[in-house]
Order: C-alpha cells, then structure tokens, then sequence
C-alpha cells in the first residue's frame, strides 16, 4: 500500500492526467449508461468514481474500492462536492459485503500493474459481476498483451473486444476476441 505522501502525490499527478485525458472520455467509450451499477476497483482518488456516477445518474450506483484511507475519503469528500449520493466509497476488505451477481461494469483503470499477486481480486470482481457484465480495464503502466495476460490468465474472464484503449472482458474461460 502506498504511504500518505505517495498517493498526495500519486492524486496531483491524475489530476494533470485528467486534465489532459478527462475520464468521463475514457468512460464514454466503456459502455456506461444510466441506471447501471459501477465498482471501479482501485479508485484512487476518484475521479473515474466521479465520472461513472454522472452516468449512471441517480438510478444508478457506483461503488468506488480502494485499499487506502486517503482514497475513500478523497471519494466521499468529492461525492459530497459534486452531489452524487449515489457514489459509495468502499474499503477493499469489505468487498465481500457487495452482493453477488449485483455490478453491471467493474473498472479496473491504471490499478493492474499495481495488483501484483492479490489472488482474491479475481475471485471477488467474478462474484459481484452479474453473467451479463463486463470487466473493463486499461492500465497505461502495461502494454495490451500483458493487461489481457494478467486478467484472463486463470480467472474465469476472457477478452470479448475492444472499445477504443479500453479492454472488455467477459465472465467465461474461452479465450478470443
């Protein structure tokens, strides 16, 4: 887990980033409509949580997991700012508390090359997203290949396309495009 310093730091460099490639660009492409349920696993500070949850609007939910403290509060405190009652900021150890079979879109964006051997975020990401979702990630840390490595090797997804830079996988151990 990073340390405070780090991700101040690591939350000023998205910011720039998000001023150069806004996420709500990104999230276009990645199939997020009104009325959808979101979990962005390894939120950070929020600002992909912030984007889906404008979406998703008020039918929908965004559930925004993070393993660190500065990273739900950063959450809450922009949720509270922008009005979005619907983003929740969840702690990466109460992920078992989401309902199976519950999230439209899980968003694994720029968090993959941080994941390094966590063998429960497959297991978990593949309980909570219903059987007609999908798993959408680009981590600009990692070339392609090794994104679509890392998310279908052994955990129950596969590569069903692409929408622009973003990866969509589905639930289903068939490899493909």
């Amino acid at each position: 887990m990073l340390g405070n310093l780090a991700f101040r730091l690591m939350s000023l460099e998205y910011r720039w980033r998000d001023l150069r490639r806004p996420p709500r660009n990104l999230l276009d492409s990645a199939g997020i409509r009104p009325g959808m349920t979101v979990l962005d696993f390894g939120c950070g500070p929020g600002s992909f949580s912030a984007a889906a949850a404008e979406l998703v609007g008020r039918e929908g939910h965004v559930l925004a997991v993070d393993i660190h403290p500065l990273a739900l509060q950063s959450v809450q405190r922009r949720a509270r700012r922008l009005g979005l009652a619907w983003l929740e900021a969840v702690p990466a150890q109460n992920l078992d508390a989401v309902g199976s079979d519950s999230v439209d879109v899980v968003l694994l964006f720029d968090v993959l090359h941080e994941l390094g051997n966590a063998p429960w975020v497959f297991p978990a990401l593949r309980r909570v997203l219903h059987g007609s979702g999908s798993l959408r990630a680009a981590d600009h840390h990692m070339s392609q290949s090794e994104v679509v490595a890392q998310v279908t090797r052994g955990t129950g997804f596969r590569l069903a396309g692409q929408d622009g830079t973003v990866l969509r996988f589905v639930l289903g151990a068939q490899g493909g495009a």
